[in-house]
């Protein structure tokens, strides 16, 4: 499985860079595709040749997941792009962050991965069902009609995914920095960090004041992260 999915990740990297260059809702410079680019390919470049090494450990699939969703948000901001494919990056977003504790805590504390999967599972699912972008007034980067949501969706639908998934980002930060203070798996647990507290500056920000607007200064900062 790892070989197989060597093209079609190779493909889809170069598929998220294309579209965020040429059809993103900023102008991105080629700097920020490359820097962006490489990150998700070194992501799943470790996964798939974990996964290749030893298929039954399910970190190789983990880290693989972890760089898909990196490139996500380029699908998700799509312009012009189909609702679908749209809203489902939208949704695969949040995976990453999930993908990135499991590979900091090395194995331990599955009860506490479990719950972080479920929550991560549970707003991933809200976001495709109950959330309508298009029809949010803070919405800058997926302004789209969701092919999937029932009922119309709704402002405060969209409020609280915003708060739970802050709620998680945190919790998410808290548990790889308690696995970086860990001698056993620092060496995947301080990479792992530096980006569950960017992602936590992301999500709080968002659920504070509203707007993904990527040239917010908080919004950049937490990319560089």
């Amino acid at each position: 499985m790892a070989v197989v999915l060597v093209p079609v990740t190779a493909a889809y990297g170069v598929a998220a860079a294309a579209i965020a260059t040429r059809h993103g809702a900023v102008h991105r410079s080629a700097l920020t595709t490359t820097v962006e680019l490489a990150a998700g390919w070194a992501l799943i470049a470790v996964g798939l040749a974990t996964w290749w090494r030893h298929p039954r450990r399910r970190l190789g699939p983990v880290a693989v997941l972890a760089g898909v969703a990196w490139l996500a948000p380029d699908f998700a901001g799509w312009q012009g792009g189909p609702g679908a494919v749209r809203t489902l990056a939208l949704a695969a977003t949040g995976l990453g962050a999930a993908a990135v504790a499991q590979i900091a805590m090395a194995g331990r504390g599955r009860p506490l991965l479990a719950g972080i999967w479920a929550l991560t599972l549970a707003v991933a699912l809200g976001r495709i069902l109950a959330y309508d972008p298009f029809a949010d007034p803070h919405c800058f980067t997926y302004c789209t009609h969701s092919p999937f949501v029932v009922g119309g969706g709704s402002r405060s639908m969209a409020v609280a995914l915003d708060r739970i998934d802050a709620g998680l980002a945190v919790l998410i930060a808290l548990v790889t920095a308690g696995a970086a203070a860990s001698r056993r798996s620092r060496s995947f647990a301080l990479p792992a960090l530096l980006f569950a507290c960017g992602w936590a500056v992301r999500t709080v920000a968002l659920a504070l004041a509203p707007g993904d607007d990527p040239r917010r200064p908080v919004l950049v900062a937490s990319f560089a992260v």
